[in-house]
């Protein structure tokens, strides 16, 4: 849920500021511009007649579309690999405090400090796995299906076909 929370604070905040769409590319465009621009899609198409109540209406519709096109962002927790990962835990921040923070000379301030940063590492690499999940997911297209993908091999099944 926190995860959720931070997606959404990054989305709104991100784009502001500047270079942090190259590092960050799934955070270019803000959802609310990609409505908008759906939105004045639909409504310079459609201003060769109607009234006010049509533009509305479009208006309504595109948003609609655009919220319709964006995935829903989901998070599905696995309960085993929760605990997994708790019990995994000790052991990795113990090795990491031990190699990369080998001056300090406390072993419990180590561990920790291991821990701190392999949770941190984790979140930075969860949440770029995340954002470039929601790429692929906002540039999927629905194609149709041919069953016939060709004419040649058509023919040449009816010619084997023929020949027995």
């Amino acid at each position: 849920m926190l995860l959720l929370q931070v997606l959404k604070f990054l989305r709104t905040t991100v784009p502001k500021i500047p270079l942090s769409t190259f590092f960050l590319p799934s955070f270019a465009i803000p959802p609310e511009q990609r409505v908008a621009a759906v939105m004045n899609g639909g409504i310079a198409a459609d201003n060769r007649g109607g009234g006010q109540q049509h533009q509305q209406q479009q208006q309504a519709a595109a948003v609609a579309a655009a919220a319709a096109a964006l995935p829903p962002i989901s998070d599905a927790v696995s309960v085993t690999r929760t605990f997994c990962g708790a019990l995994f835990l000790p052991s990795i921040a113990a090795f990491l405090g031990s190699a990369l923070y080998s001056g300090v000379p406390s072993r419990l301030r180590r561990t920790l400090l291991g821990g701190a940063t392999f949770i941190a590492v984790k979140g930075v690499l969860k949440i770029y796995h995340k954002q470039h999940t929601y790429i692929r997911q906002c540039q999927r297209v629905i194609v149709d299906y041919n069953e016939f993908p060709s004419a040649a091999s058509a023919s040449s099944t009816s010619n084997n076909v023929g020949q027995q």
